[in-house]
């Protein structure tokens, strides 16, 4: 299993950026200040909201193709997340992560993990100003999102 894909926008100095990697080793280069830490710090951005938001399911939800104690991201109305709870990126405010510094645009950052040639799942998470010093973070696409195939892999 590996990253395959990674995608972003509206991240930090990234409107629109999408990298391709490779199962062996990957290297990201550039002169100073091209964005090769933004990059990282996207990934582990998506990886922080990844485990805020992984929670087992307590009951069946058969619209979504969810069992009692199969995995699921988050409860509707409790996805919020204080920027001064992130850890993954060096900000020191609220609207440092947003391009351009524009916090009414919505960051999405996307992973796609690749298991084998039949088996990958594309996991796209969006980020939003939310109210106070809060982030707005939810699995995009939520109710077509196919979770039988990630309780399956993961």
């Amino acid at each position: 299993m590996y990253l395959k894909e990674f995608y972003i926008d509206n991240f930090r100095g990234y409107r629109k950026f999408k990298i391709k990697t490779d199962s062996n080793t990957n290297i990201l280069t550039g002169v100073n200040n091209s964005g090769k830490t933004t990059i990282l710090e996207a990934i582990s951005l998506w990886n922080e909201i990844f485990s805020h938001l992984i929670i087992r399911a307590r009951k069946r939800d058969s619209n979504l193709g969810i069992w009692s104690g199969d995995y699921r991201f988050g409860k509707k109305g409790q996805n919020y997340i204080d920027y001064r709870q992130i850890n993954s990126v060096r900000s020191f405010g609220y609207r440092d992560i947003f391009y351009n510094l524009n916090n009414r645009a919505t960051i999405k950052l996307s992973a796609t993990i690749y298991v084998n040639e039949s088996t990958q799942i594309e996991i796209s998470f969006i980020m939003k100003e939310a109210n106070g010093n809060n982030y707005n973070v939810y699995l995009d696409n939520h109710d077509n999102f196919d979770f039988r195939a990630f309780n399956t892999i993961f």
